[in-house]
């Protein structure tokens, strides 16, 4: 938010800040059967209305996590409306009347997907490797089920506890 500000004083534009936060970017949208994020959303019909004629991002990959959903919004909103899009630190211009950087801008996206895919699965390959060697009575962090303590990384019964798990 803070670089969001200091680029549109830099710009000398006002800056209206549209954040999904840290919650998850997508909801279940049960008329649409898809995911449906609200805030991307929102940007799409002001530019359709024309209340926005200028987009600026830190970084892409913070707005689409997928190649396709990026160079569809490329073309069929900030193309087709003439919605300057700015990105970084610096608020520099991605001009997509050139047909380099429309190529840079697909390409750019594509390895931050790739980028994204593989932190995912790097993660998801270190938990599994846990689980594999987990040794029993071994905490490995996140909450601890109810009827247990974690003392030092090491689970032990929490005797008040487990006296409501034996009764349920």
């Amino acid at each position: 938010i803070e670089i969001a500000k200091k680029v549109a004083k830099m710009l000398d534009m006002k800056c209206e800040i549209r954040n999904e936060g840290a919650s998850s970017s997508s909801q279940k949208n049960k008329k649409k059967g898809r995911n449906y994020r609200i805030e991307l959303e929102k940007i799409k019909d002001d530019i359709v209305d024309n209340r926005i004629k200028n987009l600026w991002t830190y970084d892409r990959s913070r707005m689409f996590r997928d190649t396709t959903d990026s160079m569809y919004f490329r073309r069929e909103y900030l193309e087709k409306y003439k919605v300057t899009y700015y990105e970084g630190e610096r608020g520099n211009v991605v001009n997509f009347d050139s047909i380099d950087e429309k190529f840079t801008y697909d390409l750019l996206t594509r390895v931050q997907q790739l980028e994204n895919e593989k932190r995912s699965e790097k993660s998801k390959q270190g938990k599994r490797y846990l689980l594999r060697r987990a040794e029993k009575d071994r905490h490995y962090g996140g909450t601890v089920l109810f009827g247990y303590s974690s003392n030092d990384g090491v689970l032990s019964v929490n005797k008040k506890e487990a006296k409501w798990v034996n009764t349920i």
